[in-house]
């Protein structure tokens, strides 16, 4: 997904005793909700975000949905008149970057403070460090993308092409991630691909799946690795399960009434 939006630059990292390192996480696992939905309570995590505290959410979507980075041209490449708008429902995601459709994937959401170790790209950079150590657990050598030309909004599916920074493995895309500043807070979120259904939306040649690695994977199998890898990386805080509570639900139907279901936010461009 990353792109313009995303804190795309790679950086080493940072100590795990950072001060700004959020002190508690919060863990969030969902079930399975409409793309609206999705897109409207991980925005409303970071519109409720707590100080010093941290958001890891887990969840899957109820019917296939192709998500458009906010600034993708969607009415150009997906509009009406589309093959590929018959076939899918769309959504138009809070963070940047480029064409995912969620059909065969776990998705993740990482909320933290704006300043949350040293700021945006050492937060993505923590975040996809996360990502590795979890997903190293199920046997696979996975590692983040080098340097690499920044991709445009328009230049199509966000599996055709690792971003700096991502998570790939043997060269190719596994985790596509987007980040954006909201409320004060970051927003983190991406599709961890267990089947290649990105083929649907175009060429995708970069896209490689846990499927295509591992002879049998599942979803519980893949929420249990990220979440211990995110346990492993953030040590220095506490670790809670926790149900969302009244403000976040309030703030998602809002979101979800106001944006992410509206025609006129998914089709803006």
């Amino acid at each position: 997904m990353a792109t313009r939006d995303t804190a795309k630059r790679y950086v080493a990292r940072g100590s795990a005793a950072s001060p700004a390192a959020p002190r508690e996480w919060r863990l969030h696992q969902d079930g399975a909700a409409s793309g609206p939905r999705n897109m409207a309570l991980d925005h409303a995590l970071a519109e409720t975000l707590e100080d010093g505290v941290a958001v890891l959410r887990l969840y899957e979507w109820t019917e296939p949905t192709v998500s458009l980075g906010r600034n993708e041209p969607g009415r150009e490449l997906w509009g009406a008149g589309s093959l590929r708008h018959a076939a899918f429902r769309f959504v138009r995601r809070p963070t940047g970057g480029r064409a995912v459709l969620h059909r065969a994937e776990l998705t993740y959401a990482a909320v933290l403070p704006e300043r949350a170790f040293g700021g945006p790209r050492a937060a993505y950079a923590a975040v996809n460090e996360a990502l590795v150590e979890g997903l190293r657990l199920l046997g696979i050598g996975v590692t983040l993308a080098g340097a690499s030309p920044a991709l445009r909004p328009d230049a199509g599916p966000c599996f055709d092409a690792p971003a700096e920074g991502e998570v790939t493995v043997d060269g190719g895309k596994l985790v596509g991630s987007a980040q954006a500043r909201l409320h004060g807070a970051l927003l983190q979120h991406g599709a961890i691909l267990i089947e290649d259904d990105q083929t649907a939306l175009g060429p995708t040649s970069a896209a490689r799946p846990l499927r295509g690695l591992l002879e049998s994977v599942t979803v519980p199998d893949v929420r249990d690795a990220v979440e211990e890898g995110f346990r492993k990386r953030f040590t220095e805080a506490r670790w809670r399960q926790a149900d969302h509570d009244v403000r976040a639900l309030e703030a998602a139907d809002r979101w979800a009434s106001d944006r992410y279901d509206d025609d006129r936010w998914t089709w803006r461009r």
